[in-house]
């Protein structure tokens, strides 16, 4: 990349942030955690952010204290700014048939394999509450975010509610994945897919809330 792409990234990027800001402001999303740059563009400008606002923000990720400083930046911090950049990347957004899930990249490292992985290897899938008190927390404690393993969640894949601790865990040679109750066999749906229920209710609700005049 020369310098002319590299600030065309940060300004594709702040205006992304932007569209975001607004999506999650206008709760046309069930947001699982905002990513670090929404989180810095709420907590700074609350409901008032503009797309200069957006650039602030990711001209700080990137290490500048203003916008004008990262323009004006030679290609060799450009390169280490858009690393310091995507470190703080953007929103996932998975559209579901009960509407959008958003949340950080950051948050599932173990949803989507990087590694290379031995293709002969077959993981074992066996429910949670199978496994020992000290392992189920083990397990837990390296997955993208906290679970209640007695709360209610449902499949956004496969629609089925069930209590966490019912979830399957598939385990292959380098992560142990949360995977649906119903998977393999009727569903393939893995952690992301396994949204509280409660949070479904209340996202329902307020839909058709707004839509009442």
């Amino acid at each position: 990349m020369n310098k002319l792409q590299y600030l065309d990234f940060f300004k594709r990027k702040a205006k992304r942030l932007l569209k975001d800001y607004k999506k999650y402001l206008s709760n046309d999303c069930i947001y699982l955690e905002p990513s670090i740059l929404l989180s810095t563009m709420i907590e700074k400008f609350g409901d008032k952010a503009t797309l200069m606002n957006a650039q602030h923000i990711v001209a700080q990720s990137a290490g500048f204290k203003k916008w004008e400083e990262l323009i004006q930046a030679g290609f060799e911090r450009l390169e280490k700014a858009k690393m310091d950049v995507e470190f703080d990347d953007d929103i996932v957004h998975i559209e579901t048939e009960n509407g959008f899930i958003g949340g950080s990249k950051d948050l599932f490292p173990g949803i989507f394999d990087v590694a290379n992985v031995d293709t002969n290897f077959q993981p074992e899938i066996k429910p949670l509450k199978s496994f020992s008190d000290e392992e189920q927390e083990k397990i837990l404690s390296k997955q993208p975010f906290e679970r209640n393993t007695e709360e209610i969640v449902e499949c956004l894949h496969c629609g089925h509610r069930f209590s966490f601790e019912e979830v399957n865990v598939e385990r292959t040679s380098n992560f142990d994945y949360i995977v649906c109750k119903y998977y393999p066999g009727n569903c393939n749906g893995s952690l992301i897919d396994l949204i509280p229920a409660n949070k479904l209710d209340e996202y329902e609700e307020a839909r058709k809330t707004n839509k009442n005049p």
